[in-house]
């Protein structure tokens, strides 16, 4: 990386790791913020601008003024029903799109784009999936995703595009917290027979990809799965959580279809979904650069469990 890195998205999930792997490092970091932040590190420099999906170009043009690289993290990740499309449309799809076109008038070297795998399935799917998989989403989410892919190609701006699995680490929320509450409770589950597969990919994988697509040629214009190359059970999830909050694992198992009527009952099907459909991933295109990741998605399972262990 040679010039001023601009991040946004900095105060997330994603963005903070971030921070923490530039920190020490000579690299000028400035953050997209909508106010200050006394929470960021010292050497971040704040740009203050309004939500990204109101920004036009003229401010666009002044947020980028002196940057190199863009990583862009900002995004709705909440994913269910109650946000309309048009504003998953706005916010993750139209914002990306703009903010291309200003990089490309900036002379920004490169953008990269941290999507997900949902711009290319829904939330299960019998198929091993790789980058030449073609995108099919299946929900609103997805579609923005994709949506934003695609005007970034259209941008001519040098890209890199990054497509997670659900990401762990601390701090994470949605699907994972529920993880971890459950996890966290004393009771033995019946969950052991659960072995539909499901890929994750550790915070710290995460982070270190993106590190290196903001700087090596070998990536300009791809597009790469983010994953651990061994996907995990529900089952093995949990009892990973377990043995990092130093509970015992304590699964049994009972029929599937006793397990998902609940979730039938209640309507949430796509929740039944995430916990018993698989989601196997094969990210070849990092693989060909040689890729290896830095800590295995079972590592970070233990690891999160730790870091909500309570003392005695």
């Amino acid at each position: 990386m040679r010039g001023a890195i601009l991040i946004t998205g900095a105060t997330g999930f994603v963005g903070r790791a971030l921070l923490d792997a530039l920190s020490g490092t000579d690299q000028p970091v400035i953050a997209l913020v909508r106010g200050v932040k006394t929470d960021l590190p010292p050497f971040v420099i704040q740009r203050i601008a309004g939500s990204i999906e109101d920004l036009d170009q003229d401010a666009w043009l002044t947020v980028l003024e002196g940057v190199d690289c863009v990583i862009h993290l900002a995004a709705i990740a909440h994913i269910g029903p109650d946000v309309p499309e048009d504003r998953y449309d706005a916010v993750n799809h139209r914002a990306v799109a703009a903010m291309a076109e200003a990089a490309r008038l900036a002379g920004v070297r490169r953008i990269v784009f941290l999507s997900s795998i949902r711009a290319q399935c829904g939330v299960s799917t019998p198929e091993i999936l790789t980058e030449a998989t073609a995108a099919a989403p299946t929900d609103a989410y997805g579609r923005a995703k994709h949506k934003a892919e695609l005007a970034l190609a259209r941008s001519g701006v040098e890209h890199v595009i990054l497509r997670p699995v659900l990401i762990v680490g601390p701090g994470a929320k949605g699907n994972l917290d529920l993880l971890m509450r459950l996890a966290d409770s004393a009771l033995p589950l019946p969950v052991a027979g659960l072995k539909a597969e499901r890929a994750m990919v550790s915070l710290a994988d995460v982070v270190a990809a993106i590190l290196r697509a903001a700087d090596d040629p070998a990536m300009a214009g791809g597009t790469f799965i983010l994953a651990d190359e061994h996907p995990l059970g529900f089952g093995a999830v949990v009892a990973a959580l377990r043995r990092g909050l130093g509970r015992p694992e304590r699964l049994f198992s009972i029929p599937s279809g006793l397990l998902a009527l609940p979730f039938r009952l209640a309507g949430r099907q796509d929740l039944w979904a995430r916990i018993a459909g698989p989601l196997v991933v094969r990210p070849e295109a990092l693989a060909h650069l040689g890729w290896r990741g830095v800590m295995p998605a079972r590592q970070a399972l233990e690891s999160l469990g730790r870091s909500h262990r309570r003392e005695p």
